[in-house]
């Protein structure tokens, strides 16, 4: 049975698991319905609705959540600036049950763990923000969970290839693992390392819904320049060999050649999403790229924002890669972020949202106002 392309829904059926991913141009959420109850957040990114910050994955779970509907886990991947946004926020206002964390050890109450340390030196910041203001959002973030782990241990998630059971889905944490973590950590330059390449610890999610299973890829890369890396997608598939064959993968690492893992977003798998990045040109379109890699032996890419080359499509319309690959070379003003090259009228307009049932079916494929779907070439 084909599924039908269909706007966000105005209620949820609870007997699917339903992902919602949210991208506009820089950054990304990710927020997750149970099957029956409860919620699974991933990451943050903000848009602006009219002047005033909006959380996508806070708007999807206040606008679809059921009475007795809890957050039950929260996972900060990596603590780069594009995906913090909102974590704060979730904390304060919907406390989640846990919140998951990649750091190397549990800190004593009132000890400055590692991470602190590195931050209060050089934040993991992209060069081109006002440092000040986004370091201490950053900063506030990590306070927010120290508190939370201060006031109750057992709430705070340690992400080493750890599993979570929420009713009848299961939260499988693929990478990093403890030895990848005490590698990291064991460098003379971890301050260093932290700063430039805290993506080769990000982590990596599997749910697990009966024969449905979402593979979220984080930022994690496949190598770094020429160098393949020891840890990290090595680690994964050892442990998931057949991570090809999900039902629904976020691409990591917003679509760069070097993130995309071909042994587990091939052409063998189901549903693909990608943010992009509109500073940083990704997902490129070009020949050879990463939008070409993913869109080999698949119909199509489901992308969160055009990246700054087209108008606002409407609700998934499909746009051929050749097309976003044009658009890109001919280009002469240079790319700004996609906080204002969207203009969403809604803080869900860059928002893909699938629901899928246990035997592991797509029943639902939903579209915000102003994502797109990349196909190969337009079917005759």
């Amino acid at each position: 049975m084909a599924v039908v392309l269909e706007p966000l829904p105005a209620v949820l059926d609870r007997r699917h698991l339903h992902v919602f991913v949210s991208g506009p141009g820089e950054g990304e959420s990710i927020a997750l319905a149970l099957p029956d109850r409860g919620w699974f957040l991933v990451d943050g990114c903000y848009v602006q609705v009219d002047g005033v910050d909006q959380y996508p994955a806070l708007v999807a779970y206040e606008r679809w959540k059921a009475v007795d509907d809890p957050v039950e886990a929260l996972a900060w991947t990596h603590p780069h600036a594009d995906h913090f946004d909102g974590i704060r926020e979730t904390i304060e206002r919907f406390p989640p049950r846990r919140v998951g964390v990649v750091v190397a050890e549990q800190p004593e109450p009132g000890s400055m763990c590692l991470e602190s340390a590195a931050f209060a030196q050089h934040p993991l910041l992209p060069i081109d923000v006002r440092l000040r203001d986004v370091f201490n959002r950053v900063l506030s973030t990590f306070e927010s969970i120290r508190g939370r782990w201060e006031a109750d241990p057992t709430s705070v998630w340690l992400l080493r290839d750890g599993s979570l059971d929420v009713g009848r889905t299961t939260i499988d944490v693929l990478f990093p693992t403890d030895p990848a973590i005490r590698t990291f950590y064991a460098d003379p330059k971890l301050q260093e390392r932290l700063a430039t390449r805290a993506n080769e610890l990000s982590a990596v999610v599997r749910l697990r819904f009966g024969a449905t299973t979402v593979l979220l890829g984080g930022d994690l890369p496949v190598r770094q320049g020429r160098r393949e890396l020891r840890h990290g997608w090595p680690d994964v598939l050892a442990s998931w060999p057949a991570a090809h064959e999900h039902g629904l993968g976020k691409v990591p690492h917003h679509g760069s050649i070097e993130a995309v893992e071909s042994s587990a977003f091939g052409p063998a798998g189901g549903e693909l999403v990608v943010t992009p990045y509109v500073k940083r040109r990704l997902p490129q379109p070009k020949d050879g790229d990463g939008l070409s890699s993913l869109l080999a032996g698949r119909a199509a890419v489901r992308m969160t924002a055009d990246g700054g080359l087209l108008q606002a499509s409407l609700h998934g319309a499909e746009v051929a890669r050749s097309e976003l690959r044009d658009r890109l070379a001919h280009r002469s003003a240079p790319l700004t972020s996609g906080r204002s090259v969207a203009s969403p009228r809604g803080a869900l307009d860059t928002t893909w949202g699938f629901a899928l049932d246990e035997e592991g079916r797509l029943q639902g494929l939903f579209a915000g106002a102003g994502v797109l779907s990349v196909v190969e070439r337009f079917r005759i």
